[in-house]
């Protein structure tokens, strides 16, 4: 059983890569995420409040409800679930709860995007009109998490089994929780290197091609999934300086580093359903769920860690479909 402390360490990255998520695909206007985000937070505001342990989707009394997402009418409340954070979307969500729901008595707003900016010079009440408490009735994921760090380790246990059940959709992004961890890596190569046969495991060749990312990400993702993938990049290419100090200290042990090759190249073809590593990737989750495989604690923070080394053959075009300069064999080192 984790301890307090890890268990919140734990709770916090989940909810905060959550929130990159949310950031990465705003402005996709995206209907089933936007539904998603409504169910979850249902159930994990749920664990926040015991106020709010009634909620259902405000869908089920109100079709197509405007200004309210959840709602409460035992005890006359509604939650608008948003990743917008200007003033004009929290003034327009305040007047049209009062003026479509008057037998609801409070609105609670909650920012599941970028963190709430201040308001202190902004009314909301319009001068007392509206009955609302900014610093009580808007609330985002650190105010989530703030709570939540009051918590018996029991409760967040509880909390931390949710989360990874429900948001096993979304990859692992980097957050201000957490940055690449050169302790981390050093234990995830160690466990590859220790526990797989490389001898066994050599079933492609090693191309070893020259990617170019800008060509090959569209090629091998939906516009709607490219967001997300160039959020990940952004996120690799802050910490790409550590997964090459590991790989060029295996200059003198190559065999090690063209067996992990081949491990991702298997495992990318075994979750993918196909035969050739070169095919295009399905879908954004095949990164996170090869980094699964390689690391020794079912941990965010290791998930993260041995995610980038997955990026790290991507990017060297060892994965994925390839573009026409790559199809060209262009060979390189992977220690150049």
């Amino acid at each position: 059983m984790l301890n307090r402390e890890e268990y919140i360490k734990r709770i916090s990255f989940l909810l905060n890569s959550y929130k990159e998520y949310v950031i990465s695909i705003n402005g996709l206007k995206l209907f089933d995420t936007n539904k998603k985000a409504e169910d979850f937070f249902k159930d994990l505001l749920a664990f926040y409040e015991d106020d709010f342990i009634n909620l259902k989707n405000a869908n089920e009394d109100y079709p197509n409800a405007e200004s309210i997402d959840l709602i409460d009418e035992e005890n006359k409340l509604a939650i608008q679930v948003t990743s917008r954070t200007d003033t004009r979307k929290i003034h327009n969500t305040i007047e049209g709860f009062y003026k479509n729901y008057p037998n609801l008595e409070r609105i609670i707003i909650l920012l599941i995007g970028r963190s709430k900016p201040n308001y202190s010079k902004t009314d909301f009440t319009k001068n007392g009109k509206y009955k609302f408490d900014k610093d009580r009735d808007i609330i985002d994921i650190q105010d989530i998490i703030d709570k939540f760090n009051s918590f018996s380790a029991d409760k967040l246990k509880y909390i931390l089994e949710f989360l990874e059940k429900e948001l096993n959709y979304i990859p692992i992004f980097a957050n201000s929780t957490q940055e690449a961890n050169r302790d981390i890596l050093a234990e995830i190569f160690k466990y590859i290197f220790d526990n797989y046969n490389f001898e066994q495991s050599n079933k492609f060749q090693n191309s070893k091609d020259l990617t170019h990312l800008k060509k090959k990400i569209p090629l091998n993702f939906s516009k709607e999934q490219e967001e997300i993938v160039n959020k990940l990049f952004d996120d690799y290419f802050k910490y790409e300086y550590l997964i090459r100090e590991f790989i060029e200290a295996e200059q003198e042990n190559p065999f090690r580093i063209d067996g992990l090759l081949n491990i991702i190249r298997t495992e990318y073809c075994e979750i993918q359903g196909i035969n050739n590593p070169n095919e295009k990737i399905k879908d954004v989750l095949v990164f996170k769920k090869i980094a699964e495989k390689l690391t020794p604690k079912k941990d965010p923070e290791y998930i993260f860690n041995a995610q980038l080394i997955v990026l790290y053959f991507f990017e060297q075009c060892e994965i994925g479909k390839k573009t026409v300069e790559e199809q060209k064999n262009k060979q390189i080192s992977l220690f150049d």
